[in-house]
């Protein structure tokens, strides 16, 4: 049965900290590291897009990680719940 709370707090708090967690180690934490870095010195006070944060890490990961962004931010990938 959907609990609408629940799966409503997977959305909004679990499925973004697990998107870090997945990019961190994709990228290594050493160039994670440098993407939060960066990204708080270039982008302060600014407004900035979900397609700004994917071409920065891209960059910094020397990679493209579209498929990731695709599947994480743009895609519909479920948190799935134990028990």
């Amino acid at each position: 049965m959907w609990d609408y709370k629940k799966d409503y707090e997977m959305v909004v708090y679990a499925k973004g900290a697990l998107f870090f967690a997945t990019l961190r180690e994709e990228m290594g934490p050493a160039k994670f590291n440098e993407l939060l870095r960066t990204w708080a010195r270039d982008y302060r006070w600014r407004v900035a897009t979900p397609d700004e944060f994917e071409a920065l890490a891209s960059r910094i990961a020397g990679k493209d990680l579209g498929p990731l962004f695709d599947q994480w931010v743009y895609g519909e990938n479920r948190v799935q719940q134990g028990g």
